[in-house]
């Protein structure tokens, strides 16, 4: 840990590196310590450089302030509902799932430069074709994959593991090396937001960068990684049209990308209203889901403690608050308060990264916007291999708008020091 002390950027690769291997790695020693301590390196790697980035005055400066503090008072408000929890290890878990990822806000813009940002984006790139061909080559494998990873045969009293199954197919949908099929498409749809808004590289290159990530979410067969697909498309071409000054294509891809929206709540609606033998159990457990939230989320202002919501907490009760969205995770375990801020934070950092003139500064947006249906209807970002993945991208959206910020305010300060043309020299303050 001495050199990531000394070279921090260094720690943020390796967690590149790490990231997508994280849940298969753990998958593979078991679920004793060995397991544990493996799937414990991000967490400790990030706590390192938190501290580094809380301590230097010169890498905490480099971090907006409005996202130091979103991020300290969700954590701060967190770790005050974990006091509900009535198991110390359940709600140290809670927080470790569903908030430390967070720090990644503060970290990455603390400790990675403009310079370092290019070779962790082409690390990123990289990682994301050996991640899409793990994801291909397993699905290639079929049932004989779950049989290697030991999920069959399923042990006495299991659960079937029927996310890792489309309705009415025996063959597995394509998930590793993340832990299910949609927390593998949400890291895919990461990764293709940030090499496509890599606008310093040539666009023939990253057009065949994105080919693997694609295939490995269309094997997925998750419509939330389709969708969140369509909208990372939708937004960097409007983000394009709309600098180009293309005002009448701009509201074309609007009005195209509503319909692309009215098109999908129409799908689901008829699905849901289907007879059934026809009906999507996916899409109507969505809906239930929301239905017995909402009373649940209003009724309980201060929410039911960190830990206790979600599939995660499964493993420590056997009758957890189950639903089916990260938002609704948050706002059911910490509180309605805690929902609202996670909200307004996504809206900040969306405006932020809006603000930026170069579509560099746009992977903010483009990451957080296909990520938006899956946050909203899975509680994909309980996993910790797609929510670091995440606020990485995030916060590579924020030194390319700090270093944009930067040169303007160079540009200025030049224009600010050169003598008017317009004024005597003789006449010139001297």
């Amino acid at each position: 840990m001495t050199f990531i002390l000394r070279r921090p950027w260094l720690g943020v690769a390796i967690l590149v590196v790490y990231l997508p291997f994280n849940s298969l790695g753990s998958q593979l020693l078991g679920g004793g310590t060995p397991g544990i301590v493996f799937g414990a390196v991000k967490d400790s790697i990030l706590l390192i450089l938190f501290v580094v980035v809380i301590f230097s005055k010169t890498k905490l400066a480099r971090v907006p302030v409005p996202i130091v503090a979103f991020v300290i008072t969700i954590l701060l408000l967190a770790i005050a509902s974990s006091l509900q929890t009535p198991n110390v290890q359940q709600a140290l878990y809670g927080i470790r799932n569903d908030y430390l990822p967070l720090l990644m806000l503060i970290v990455v813009p603390g400790v990675i430069t403009e310079r370092s940002s290019v070779s962790i984006s082409k690390l990123v790139a990289f990682v994301a074709q050996i991640a899409a061909l793990v994801a291909i080559y397993t699905y290639s494998l079929g049932l004989a994959w779950l049989f290697t990873l030991k999920i069959f045969p399923l042990a006495s009293g299991a659960e079937f593991p029927a996310s890792l199954f489309s309705q009415g197919s025996v063959v597995p949908r394509a998930f590793s090396p993340y832990t299910g099929p949609n927390e593998m498409a949400l890291a895919m749809v990461i990764f293709i937001a940030i090499i496509c808004c890599r606008s310093d590289w040539k666009l023939k290159t990253r057009i065949v960068l994105s080919i693997l990530p694609i295939v490995a979410i269309s094997l997925s067969q998750s419509r939330s990684g389709l969708i969140g697909l369509g909208i990372v498309a939708v937004v960097v071409v409007i983000r394009w049209l709309s600098r180009a000054g293309a005002g009448s294509a701009l509201i074309g891809v609007v009005t195209a990308g509503a319909a692309a929206l009215v098109g999908f709540l129409s799908i689901t609606t008829n699905l849901l209203s289907s007879d059934a033998g026809a009906t999507d159990l996916s899409a109507q457990g969505h809906a239930v889901s929301f239905a017995e939230s909402i009373p649940k989320l209003i009724s309980s202002l201060f929410g039911a403690g960190v830990g206790q919501v979600g599939p995660r907490a499964a493993l420590f009760t056997s009758s957890p608050i189950l639903v089916e969205s990260y938002w609704l995770v948050l706002g059911l375990e910490a509180g309605l308060l805690v929902m609202v801020l996670y909200i307004a934070l996504l809206l900040y950092l969306a405006a932020k990264s809006y603000s930026g003139r170069n579509l560099l500064s746009f992977t903010a947006l483009a990451a957080i916007a296909g990520s938006l249906v899956s946050q909203i209807v899975l509680p994909t970002l309980q996993d910790g291999s797609a929510s670091y993945t995440l606020w990485l991208a995030v916060g590579l959206g924020f030194v390319a708008l700090r270093a944009e910020q930067s040169e303007t305010n160079g540009v200025n300060e030049t224009k600010n020091a050169m003598p008017s043309k317009l004024v005597p020299r003789g006449n010139q303050a001297g």
